[in-house]
């Protein structure tokens, strides 16, 4: 992983790693208090997910705090984020929500999500269900930022958003999607009847297959980069040995 990193920034996050990570990973894996069950990789592949590029020390304990804190429950999440910055000798803006911290790059200090307020919102903005307009609290801010790296040209990497109905994962996927540059979204609504076969015809219909040095590869038809938005990945039907073939 490190070896993969910029040379401006591999030594530094190789010295942070050996002074945080192992000791935040067996933090989380004694709580054991995941949201979605994983393995031991797992774990540590998040956490390395946000770090990419790092180069400061603040901006490496928040996103350390986000990419191993991310799949645990959000009593957990705050204590984690508490313990954290306690060892890292870091003192958030607000110690009462830690968890709303994040790094600011221009000023290179860490800052606490304040709401941001709209402007020329009318009551016209609000007519289209499908395209209501996004207001920036605080855990609207925190939401994206948890995930937003993923989507990142940088780091593409799969991942899965997880929540009770209604507290707005589509929301916040639909808004982050709109940030994206030069980028088609292709959208399956899985049911319980989804299989593979379903998703490879989704990307036959956006993609064209064309000849690399690596072999036959999907290309987007229409843009740089695609992504494949699974709606309601619960549904499908597990096979025999209770795994999902569409994961």
């Amino acid at each position: 992983w490190l070896r993969n990193q910029a040379d401006e920034c591999r030594s530094n996050l190789e010295s942070w790693i050996g002074d945080y990570f192992e000791k935040c990973l067996n933090w989380v894996l004694k709580q054991n208090d995941f949201v979605v069950e994983t393995s031991l990789v797992g774990t540590v592949l998040n956490g390395l997910s946000h770090l990419h590029g790092c180069m400061d020390r603040g901006q490496f304990i928040i996103s350390l705090i986000r990419g191993l804190g991310g799949n645990v429950h959000m009593k957990s999440r705050q204590e984690f984020s508490k313990e954290v910055l306690n060892w890292a000798r870091e003192s958030p803006p607000d110690p009462r929500q830690t968890l709303d911290t994040y790094y600011d790059q221009q000023s290179g200090r860490l800052m606490t999500y304040q709401m941001e307020k709209p402007e020329n919102l009318t009551t016209d903005d609000f007519s289209n269900p499908q395209k209501l307009p996004v207001i920036r609290t605080p855990d609207m801010q925190r939401g994206l930022d948890y995930f937003k790296p993923w989507l990142s040209s940088n780091s593409k990497q799969p991942f899965i958003l997880v929540g009770p109905e209604g507290c707005g994962k589509g929301m916040l996927l639909r808004y982050a999607f709109s940030q994206l540059r030069s980028t088609q979204i292709a959208t399956v609504h899985c049911s319980a009847q989804t299989s593979p076969r379903h998703i490879l015809q989704k990307l036959s219909q956006t993609c064209m297959v064309i000849s690399s040095n690596t072999g036959r590869v999907y290309r987007p038809r229409d843009c740089e980069h695609l992504v494949l938005y699974l709606k309601d990945i619960n549904l499908p039907r597990p096979d025999k040995w209770g795994t999902s073939s569409v994961i």
